[in-house]
């Protein structure tokens, strides 16, 4: 299911927590379902008060094999999830057991000092949207000298 941009920056702004963490708990094997995820803050950028470096955080979010992509909800390939070791998130609800805002989350392999997901960025794309800008889709050969 894709989330139109307008309502992905709505739900980056609205959201409470803005965080990194270390995984601690995914699935060994492919489960193909919903499954809980949780992961301890290792930086905050929105939402100290609650959810300060430490801090254990939960969430569900459905994890599943390339191909067997669900229609509608937030999911995460398998693969990509065992190789991360940390994930960037913006969660909503009330610590510890929270939610996914608008799906917007994103692996990665090493936390980083600054968000490398911001309000800012979409809020860009959104204005652009707007606007009318046209995007053009890459060609494959464009892509793959990169």
């Amino acid at each position: 299911m894709s989330i139109p941009i307008e309502a992905r920056a709505q739900a980056r702004r609205n959201a409470p927590f803005h965080v990194q963490l270390q995984l601690t708990r995914v699935p060994a094997a492919c489960p193909n379902r919903k499954v809980e995820i949780e992961g301890r803050v290792v930086r905050t950028f929105r939402g100290e008060a609650h959810l300060r470096p430490g801090a254990l955080v939960s969430f569900s979010l459905w994890v599943v094999r390339r191909g067997g992509e669900p229609t509608g909800p937030a999911f995460v390939y398998h693969d990509a999830l065992v190789e991360a070791s940390h994930m960037e998130v913006y969660l909503e609800g009330t610590p510890p057991q929270c939610r996914v805002a608008a799906y917007e989350f994103t692996l990665l392999h090493t936390p980083t000092a600054v968000p490398r997901m911001s309000d800012d960025d979409l809020e860009r794309l959104e204005a652009m949207h707007r606007s009318g800008a046209r995007f053009r889709r890459a060609r494959w050969w464009e892509i793959w000298k990169h």
